[in-house]
């Protein structure tokens, strides 16, 4: 799916969803999403890994993973449906579907989020979230002042995404290796893949 080019009007339109959609997702996302939100960065993401791998840390196995054509390959089915509450689910499904002009010939859209759309990346973020539910990582409540949640310690497991690029750090490799069947469903429900040149196993001799 090429770069979508909206209309001023159609910005105006996606800017007015995304306003109105991203509060209420913002508290939904998992805490390790760190891409195309609000007051998160790169910076928070690699602050996050860098914890996580630290010499203390007994997790030293990284499955690194990358999403082939995630904006491409989008399962429209899955995102309308995660959206079906929200009153403008009827303007996304027509900005999924819309298809594209190329050399005066329409084309029709039957999968992935047009890139380059002001509401993509945030529609993007709700189809892929849930992949630390779907592998495994469970939280409890810390009982402290302020301090929510975090990862129980009995998992043995954490991960860190940017968008449609993650990392899972694990404690063994036979741990990292089961990621490959553990993300199957994870897939097959948002219609997509991961990038066989982009995803591997590596082990971190010594912390840093």
């Amino acid at each position: 799916r090429p770069l979508g080019i909206p209309t001023i009007r159609d910005r105006v339109y996606q800017s007015v969803v995304k306003n109105a959609l991203e509060p209420q997702w913002e508290v939904r996302l998992e805490a390790s999403s760190y891409g195309f939100r609000p007051k998160r960065s790169t910076h928070d993401a690699i602050s996050n890994l860098f914890n996580k791998l630290n010499t203390n840390s007994k997790k030293k196995w990284v499955f690194e993973g990358d999403f082939l054509g995630c904006f491409d390959h989008l399962n429209h089915h899955w995102i309308v449906e995660k959206t079906s509450m929200f009153p403008g689910n009827t303007l996304i499904k027509r900005w999924l579907k819309m298809g594209y002009m190329e050399q005066g010939t329409l084309h029709n859209t039957m999968e992935g989020s047009p890139q380059g759309s002001v509401a993509s990346p945030l529609l993007a973020n709700i189809a892929l979230d849930g992949m630390e539910k779907e592998i495994g990582i469970v939280y409890r409540k810390t009982y402290k002042s302020g301090a929510g949640y975090k990862i129980d310690p009995k998992c043995k497991m954490g991960r860190v995404a940017y968008a449609d690029d993650f990392v899972i750090v694990t404690e063994t490799k036979e741990q990292a290796e089961s990621m490959y069947q553990k993300l199957t469903p994870y897939l097959q429900k948002r219609g997509i893949r991961l990038s066989a040149d982009k995803t591997r196993i590596t082990h971190i001799e010594s912390g840093f």
